[in-house]
């Protein structure tokens, strides 16, 4: 939600959007929404449960476990949740599975190219320096502003 407010409010001064434009609540609400109901459990089973355990299953070797993590989250984790995000945001707003599907095929790539120009470079620290029950606290850290970026391209 934080994500939301924090881009309504740029698109507001720095978009010269009209200044007697509402607050769009609903917006928010589908923001937080998708962030409780979707994001937010997945990104715990994520990084507490699911990257550890496939570490695991990959090479006892620890030292790749950073790297293996990155792999997965990047590839299979992003590309998911982006599609995950989207899809769900588009079908709380309009209720059509299909305007919801083109609206993931629209959006996914473009998105996908910045998330991979941003999220590697975190996710390495992630992965390497912070400890496994803060990995979900580091990465909403970050996830603020990157939720007021998937705000603005869902909603632009």
């Amino acid at each position: 939600m934080g994500g939301d407010l924090l881009c309504q409010f740029i698109e507001k001064k720095s978009l010269k959007k009209d200044p007697n434009t509402p607050y769009n609540l609903n917006r928010t609400l589908h923001m937080g929404l998708v962030g409780g109901l979707f994001s937010a459990p997945t990104l715990h089973i994520w990084y507490c449960r699911i990257a550890p355990a496939l570490c695991r299953s990959i090479t006892s070797n620890k030292a790749y476990y950073p790297f293996i993590s990155l792999f997965f989250d990047q590839t299979i984790f992003a590309i998911m949740g982006t599609a995950g995000f989207f899809f769900f945001m588009d079908y709380l707003d309009h209720g059509n599975v299909t305007k919801s599907v083109a609206n993931v095929k629209e959006k996914l790539w473009p998105t996908m190219i910045t998330n991979w120009k941003v999220w590697p470079a975190l996710n390495l620290i992630n992965f390497t320096l912070i400890p496994v029950q803060f990995r979900v606290l580091y990465n909403n850290i970050f996830g603020v502003l990157w939720n007021s970026y998937l705000s603005f391209i869902q909603h632009n």
